[in-house]
């Protein structure tokens, strides 16, 4: 082991500028240890990034729809005609009819993924970008109450208050753990820079 890296580097340059064979010289690129490549983005991936985020985050929302659905059928079919134990919650979620069941944990979620993928998506201001898409969220679920309200839609009230107030921790929980993230990342920003 050597106890500095930078003079291992240095003799390891040296030893590799030009490589002697039998009858042939061949010039070795030392490029890699002479310029390190920065992760430097361009700024077409940077444009395309902040255009995928509202798509790329729904496209994840329908994706985490499906096995939630899989799930529930899965606890109904083997859950069913067993006694309801009440140590036992998976049993007891059998007992709630499949539909409501699947509502309240895609309300649950929905807002969850969203504002988590999306801020994973965006390249900068995630923290922002999650609190966009909550409002986002929020303006759809007032859409669909709106609806409900002109009685477009039949909706039950308690239930929809119900997905109101999962929804909305669905969104607090989403935030927080982007703020968690973003807090993170500036932590090891620190400790790398310091």
């Amino acid at each position: 082991m050597c106890d500095n890296p930078g003079k291992m580097l240095d003799s390891l340059k040296e030893h590799t500028q030009t490589l002697f064979v039998p009858n042939d010289e061949y010039e070795v690129s030392t490029d890699f240890i002479d310029k390190p490549k920065m992760n430097k983005k361009s700024p077409l991936s940077y444009i395309c990034r902040w255009l995928a985020v509202l798509p790329g985050s729904v496209v994840c929302v329908i994706l985490v729809m499906f096995p939630i659905h899989w799930a529930i059928m899965l606890i109904q079919f083997t859950f069913k005609n067993e006694i309801i134990n009440v140590e036992d919650p998976i049993s007891l979620l059998a007992r709630i009819p499949p539909e409501m069941l699947e509502s309240f944990i895609c309300v649950l979620f929905t807002p969850m993924v969203l504002i988590v993928t999306g801020s994973k998506i965006a390249p900068k201001c995630k923290l922002h970008v999650g609190i966009a898409m909550a409002i986002l969220w929020g303006l759809w679920f007032g859409f669909v109450t709106g609806m409900g309200v002109a009685r477009i839609i039949n909706m039950d009230w308690f239930l929809h208050s119900i997905s109101f107030a999962l929804g909305v921790a669905g969104c607090v929980i989403g935030l927080l753990l982007v703020h968690k993230k973003q807090r993170e990342n500036k932590q090891f920003e620190s400790i790398k820079a310091g």
